[in-house]
Parts: structure tokens; C-alpha cells; sequence
């Protein structure tokens, strides 16, 4: 299971890259940033159970570096709104996963604790 999440994981983010930097790709601005909100959430969601602290800041960064290399290339442009949208979807979903953790991580240590 693991390793299907990894694949998975680096498919979706070589698509992210096509898909910014392919010339001529492009969706209605509205539809642009849902698709940015959960593109980078679910990436988040595939980074969380390896590295939970870091998967935010990798799901950021790695918005960051797309917006930023769109820039380099000619038929496209960065928008710090895609960026924005990007990194709404990875806090989201971050804060989600994190909640959830937090939260069956304590029933647990609670469940422990009665039958002590």
C-alpha cells in the first residue's frame, strides 16, 4: 500500500508539472482554482502519512515552483491567485488530516488509559 501511495504520488505530480508548463492547457478561471485547491490538497493528503509535519510546507513549495517556472515559459504566465488557491487546498487539507490525528490519537491514549 505504501508503495502504490509513492506511485501514485509521483504521478500526480508529474501531471501537475505537464499540465502547468504544457502550452495551451487551460481551464475557466473559475474551474482553474478549484482544480489548484484540490490538486495540492490531495497531494498533501498522499505526502501526510510520511512525512505529516512536512506536508504542507512540500505541497507549498512545490505550488510555488510550478507558478514560478509557468513564468519562465512563454505561452504561460504565473498567477499569484493560482498560488493562493494551491496553497488554500494543501493548508486545508493539511488541517483536516492533522485534526483527524490529533483526534485518534487521543481516543487511543484514552482508550489505553480506562483499561489500565
Amino acid at each position: 500500500m505504501r508503495r502504490l501511495r509513492w506511485i501514485i504520488l509521483g504521478l500526480v505530480i508529474l501531471i501537475s508539472v505537464y499540465v502547468s508548463l504544457a502550452p495551451g492547457f487551460s481551464l475557466d478561471r473559475g474551474k482553474d482554482k478549484i482544480a489548484h485547491f484540490f490538486f495540492y490538497g490531495i497531494i498533501t493528503l498522499l505526502i501526510f502519512p510520511s512525512f505529516s509535519k512536512w506536508s504542507f510546507v512540500i505541497s507549498s513549495s512545490l505550488a510555488a515552483t510550478t507558478e514560478f517556472l509557468q513564468g519562465l515559459v512563454k505561452s504561460r504566465y504565473a498567477s499569484i491567485y493560482d498560488f493562493y488557491a494551491s496553497f488554500a487546498g494543501a493548508l486545508t487539507f493539511y488541517v483536516i488530516l492533522a485534526f483527524r490525528r490529533d483526534r485518534s490519537e487521543n481516543s487511543h491514549h484514552q482508550t489505553r488509559k480506562h483499561k489500565i
